[in-house]
């Protein structure tokens, strides 16, 4: 850590990766469904506790489901196969990319 290298090592190590802009987006969009789930498993459990006249624990068990059912699975396998697919376009043209998350900005700067 004394020479060059070792000093150049170290600073390189020191830097912060910041999130691109798709990583800041699907944070976004997570935190939104995240919130719209809840709200509504929420609701889901009160009206079923005051309105149906459902026992609690048959209400929980319920607002979870709906809680479950309302986060999209597909989502992080589609973002990664849409990028998958611009990366193999990319690598077409004799592209290299070493960020999957980088392909996202080479496509803004078109």
């Amino acid at each position: 850590m004394l020479t060059q290298f070792g000093r150049i090592a170290r600073l390189t190590q020191a830097v912060k990766a910041e999130p691109s802009t798709l990583q800041q987006q699907l944070a976004h969009v997570t935190r939104i469904i995240t919130l719209l789930a809840l709200g509504t498993g929420s609701v889901v459990f009160v009206v079923s506790v005051f309105e149906v006249g459902l026992p609690r624990f048959e209400a929980l068990i319920f607002a979870i489901g709906i809680i479950v059912a309302a986060v999209p699975e597909g989502l992080t396998a589609t973002v990664t196969l849409a990028l998958a697919m611009a990366v193999q376009r990319l690598a077409q043209r004799g592209v290299l990319v070493k960020k999957l998350a980088a392909v996202e900005t080479l496509a803004r700067s078109r």
